[in-house]
Protein backbone atom coordinates (compact mmCIF):
# COMPACT_ATOMS: atom_id res chain seq x y z
CA UNK A 1 0.00 0.00 0.00
CA UNK A 2 1.00 3.84 -1.10
CA UNK A 3 1.36 6.24 1.66
CA UNK A 4 1.60 9.39 0.03
CA UNK A 5 3.42 12.93 1.15
CA UNK A 6 1.55 15.03 3.13
CA UNK A 7 1.54 18.76 2.26
CA UNK A 8 3.35 19.79 5.46
CA UNK A 9 5.68 16.55 4.49
CA UNK A 10 6.71 18.31 1.48
CA UNK A 11 6.56 22.00 2.91
CA UNK A 12 9.32 20.75 5.73
CA UNK A 13 11.08 18.59 3.30
CA UNK A 14 11.72 21.79 0.84
CA UNK A 15 12.65 23.63 3.96
CA UNK A 16 15.05 21.16 5.29
CA UNK A 17 16.86 21.34 2.08
CA UNK A 18 17.42 24.88 1.51
CA UNK A 19 20.14 24.25 4.13
CA UNK A 20 20.88 20.83 3.60
CA UNK A 21 21.71 20.25 -0.11
CA UNK A 22 24.41 22.96 -0.26
CA UNK A 23 25.66 21.06 2.52
CA UNK A 24 25.70 17.95 0.63
CA UNK A 25 27.40 19.53 -2.28
CA UNK A 26 24.71 20.38 -4.36
CA UNK A 27 24.13 23.97 -5.14
CA UNK A 28 20.29 24.16 -5.01
CA UNK A 29 17.37 21.84 -4.29
CA UNK A 30 17.03 21.41 -8.04
CA UNK A 31 20.23 20.02 -8.81
CA UNK A 32 19.36 18.01 -5.73
CA UNK A 33 16.33 16.36 -7.12
CA UNK A 34 18.34 16.34 -10.87
CA UNK A 35 20.75 14.16 -9.36
CA UNK A 36 18.42 12.34 -7.14
CA UNK A 37 16.49 11.06 -10.49
CA UNK A 38 19.67 11.35 -12.57
CA UNK A 39 17.58 12.71 -15.30
CA UNK A 40 16.28 16.90 -15.29
CA UNK A 41 13.06 16.74 -16.82
CA UNK A 42 12.36 14.12 -14.11
CA UNK A 43 14.14 15.96 -10.99
CA UNK A 44 11.87 19.45 -12.18
CA UNK A 45 9.11 17.62 -11.90
CA UNK A 46 9.58 16.48 -8.77
CA UNK A 47 10.86 19.54 -7.11
CA UNK A 48 6.90 21.38 -9.26
CA UNK A 49 5.19 18.35 -7.99
CA UNK A 50 6.26 19.30 -4.40
CA UNK A 51 6.43 22.64 -4.19
CA UNK A 52 2.22 22.23 -5.41
CA UNK A 53 1.81 19.64 -2.91
CA UNK A 54 3.30 22.28 -0.67
CA UNK A 55 0.85 25.15 -1.22
CA UNK A 56 -1.96 22.79 -1.45
CA UNK A 57 -4.19 20.54 0.96
CA UNK A 58 -4.39 17.55 -0.72
CA UNK A 59 -1.82 14.28 -1.36
CA UNK A 60 -2.74 14.80 -4.96
CA UNK A 61 -1.44 17.47 -7.33
CA UNK A 62 -2.89 17.60 -10.63
CA UNK A 63 -0.93 19.32 -13.72
CA UNK A 64 -1.36 20.43 -17.30
CA UNK A 65 -0.27 18.23 -19.29
CA UNK A 66 -0.05 20.69 -22.13
CA UNK A 67 2.65 22.68 -19.72
CA UNK A 68 4.12 19.27 -18.09
CA UNK A 69 4.20 16.44 -20.54
CA UNK A 70 4.30 13.18 -18.91
CA UNK A 71 7.82 11.83 -18.31
CA UNK A 72 9.79 8.26 -17.67
CA UNK A 73 12.89 7.67 -16.44
CA UNK A 74 13.44 6.72 -13.13
CA UNK A 75 10.12 8.56 -11.88
CA UNK A 76 8.43 5.62 -10.13
CA UNK A 77 11.73 4.74 -8.37
CA UNK A 78 12.28 7.88 -6.94
CA UNK A 79 8.25 7.80 -5.68
CA UNK A 80 6.93 10.39 -7.87
CA UNK A 81 3.25 8.25 -9.03
CA UNK A 82 1.43 9.95 -11.96
CA UNK A 83 -2.38 8.99 -12.86
CA UNK A 84 -3.27 10.44 -16.26
CA UNK A 85 -6.70 11.77 -17.25
CA UNK A 86 -6.34 12.43 -20.93
CA UNK A 87 -10.23 13.55 -21.19
CA UNK A 88 -9.26 16.58 -19.28
CA UNK A 89 -5.68 16.94 -20.14
CA UNK A 90 -4.24 16.55 -16.63
CA UNK A 91 -2.01 14.01 -14.73
CA UNK A 92 -2.32 14.05 -11.00
CA UNK A 93 0.75 13.32 -9.35
CA UNK A 94 1.62 11.87 -6.02
CA UNK A 95 4.69 11.23 -4.20
CA UNK A 96 5.28 7.56 -2.14
CA UNK A 97 6.43 8.63 1.01
CA UNK A 98 8.82 5.52 1.61
CA UNK A 99 10.32 5.31 -1.64
CA UNK A 100 11.12 9.03 -1.68
CA UNK A 101 12.80 8.32 1.93
CA UNK A 102 14.82 5.20 0.44
CA UNK A 103 16.07 7.58 -2.17
CA UNK A 104 16.62 10.28 0.25
CA UNK A 105 18.74 7.97 2.11
CA UNK A 106 20.74 7.17 -0.80
CA UNK A 107 21.40 10.42 -2.09
CA UNK A 108 22.45 11.93 1.73
CA UNK A 109 24.45 8.65 2.70
CA UNK A 110 22.23 8.14 5.74
CA UNK A 111 19.92 6.07 7.29
CA UNK A 112 16.56 5.79 6.05
CA UNK A 113 15.42 6.14 10.03
CA UNK A 114 17.70 9.74 9.23
CA UNK A 115 16.50 10.62 5.93
CA UNK A 116 12.92 10.76 7.54
CA UNK A 117 13.60 13.09 9.76
CA UNK A 118 14.00 15.32 6.92
CA UNK A 119 10.17 15.17 6.76
CA UNK A 120 9.76 17.01 10.14
CA UNK A 121 11.36 20.47 10.99
CA UNK A 122 14.08 20.03 12.99
CA UNK A 123 12.75 21.38 16.29
CA UNK A 124 9.58 18.97 15.82
CA UNK A 125 11.88 15.97 15.74
CA UNK A 126 12.55 14.30 19.53
CA UNK A 127 16.60 14.52 21.00
CA UNK A 128 17.74 10.89 19.90
CA UNK A 129 16.25 11.45 16.36
CA UNK A 130 17.54 15.04 15.75
CA UNK A 131 21.13 13.98 16.64
CA UNK A 132 20.96 11.63 13.62
CA UNK A 133 19.17 13.82 11.39
CA UNK A 134 20.77 15.25 8.33
CA UNK A 135 19.74 18.99 9.65
CA UNK A 136 22.16 18.27 13.16
CA UNK A 137 24.81 17.54 10.64
CA UNK A 138 24.58 20.90 8.84
CA UNK A 139 24.62 22.36 12.51
CA UNK A 140 27.36 20.92 13.84
CA UNK A 141 29.94 21.16 10.94
CA UNK A 142 29.01 24.98 11.17
CA UNK A 143 29.58 25.47 14.97
CA UNK A 144 33.07 23.31 14.69
CA UNK A 145 33.91 25.62 11.68
CA UNK A 146 32.83 28.20 13.69
CA UNK A 147 34.97 27.44 16.09
CA UNK A 148 38.05 27.07 14.00
CA UNK A 149 38.18 23.40 13.61
CA UNK A 150 39.19 22.93 17.35
CA UNK A 151 38.15 22.03 21.21
CA UNK A 152 37.74 25.83 22.52
CA UNK A 153 38.39 24.76 25.98
CA UNK A 154 41.90 22.82 25.02
CA UNK A 155 42.47 23.56 21.50
CA UNK A 156 43.10 20.13 19.82
CA UNK A 157 42.03 19.45 16.66
CA UNK A 158 41.45 16.31 14.88
CA UNK A 159 38.25 14.55 16.48
CA UNK A 160 36.08 16.73 17.49
CA UNK A 161 32.25 17.07 19.06
CA UNK A 162 29.36 19.78 19.35
CA UNK A 163 27.98 20.27 22.97
CA UNK A 164 24.98 22.01 23.84
CA UNK A 165 25.30 24.91 26.35
CA UNK A 166 21.67 25.22 25.76
CA UNK A 167 18.79 23.50 24.72
CA UNK A 168 16.05 25.95 24.85
CA UNK A 169 16.62 26.26 20.82
CA UNK A 170 16.71 23.11 19.51
CA UNK A 171 17.15 22.49 16.52
CA UNK A 172 16.78 25.95 16.12
CA UNK A 173 19.86 26.46 17.77
CA UNK A 174 21.92 29.86 17.54
CA UNK A 175 25.64 30.26 17.24
CA UNK A 176 25.83 30.84 21.09
CA UNK A 177 24.20 28.05 22.10
CA UNK A 178 26.88 25.38 21.04
CA UNK A 179 30.45 24.82 21.15
CA UNK A 180 33.39 22.43 20.22
CA UNK A 181 34.67 19.72 22.31
CA UNK A 182 37.50 17.20 21.89
CA UNK A 183 36.14 14.03 23.42
CA UNK A 184 38.22 14.56 26.70
CA UNK A 185 37.03 18.02 27.14
CA UNK A 186 33.36 16.92 26.43
CA UNK A 187 33.24 14.20 28.84
CA UNK A 188 34.63 16.21 31.86
CA UNK A 189 32.22 19.21 30.80
CA UNK A 190 28.94 16.35 30.89
CA UNK A 191 30.37 15.09 34.28
CA UNK A 192 30.77 18.95 35.73
CA UNK A 193 27.51 19.58 34.43
CA UNK A 194 25.44 16.51 35.39
CA UNK A 195 23.84 16.99 31.70
CA UNK A 196 24.75 14.27 28.93
CA UNK A 197 24.82 11.18 31.25
CA UNK A 198 24.00 8.23 28.53
CA UNK A 199 23.62 10.32 25.88
CA UNK A 200 25.85 9.87 23.06
CA UNK A 201 25.83 13.89 21.40
CA UNK A 202 27.21 14.82 18.42
CA UNK A 203 29.58 11.31 18.79
CA UNK A 204 30.64 11.77 14.75
CA UNK A 205 33.76 12.76 14.21
CA UNK A 206 34.54 16.23 12.42
CA UNK A 207 34.88 15.66 8.29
Amino acid sequence: MTIPLTPRQADNLLYNLRTVAPHYGHPSILEFFVSLAADRMTGDRLLTVLEHLASGMDTAVALSMDLHPPIAGKAAEIGLEMISHASIRVIYYRVAAQRLVRELARMLVVSEDSARCMLSRPEGLGYKAYMSSPQWDVKRVEAIKKDGNRCRTCGRIGKLEVHHISYIRMGQERPEDLMTLCPKCHEEMDQRSGYGKGRKEARRVSR
